[in-house]
């Protein structure tokens, strides 16, 4: 497989700008003092930024910029901060013509990463190819 090199997605960004805002609407809703309600607004608000930072914007120094398979079924993660890592592709991941979810475990720790991405993140030519590759049997790599 080729190197698929992810973009910001505008499209990306709203949709999770209106999910934190729906939750914070919710949240406000609630028979909650103000300063709990408050609180909560606030949580949602960050939660909203670091997401729509990392994973919609890629401007998050741990956003994953750029994936790249290998025949052994390891895959190389690029972040924005230009580090490259080997990581093990992890079930449960979701693959969909707007969406996809991937979940990786970095080979050198325990720590893992979920790299989010709609179609307009990338080449729709390199977004197919992942999308055959990932949609039948579970490719090399899983673990």
């Amino acid at each position: 497989m080729s190197l698929i090199v992810l973009r910001a997605s505008r499209r990306f960004a709203c949709l999770l700008g209106a999910i934190h805002a729906l939750a914070v609407a919710a949240v406000a809703t609630l028979p909650l003092g103000w300063p709990a309600r408050i609180g909560a607004v606030a949580a949602l608000a960050a939660a909203g930024i670091v997401s729509v930072r990392r994973h919609a914007l890629l401007r998050h120094r741990r956003a994953v910029v750029a994936l790249l398979a290998r025949a052994d079924g390891v895959w190389d993660l690029q972040s924005a901060d230009g580090q490259w890592r080997e990581a093990r592709l992890q079930l449960p991941c979701f693959v969909s013509v707007p969406l996809t979810v991937l979940r990786f475990r970095y080979v050198d720790a325990r720590r893992g990463v979920a790299v989010i991405f709609m179609a307009d993140s990338t080449e729709a030519d390199d977004y197919r190819r992942l999308r055959v590759q990932l949609g039948g049997k579970p490719p090399a790599g899983f673990s």
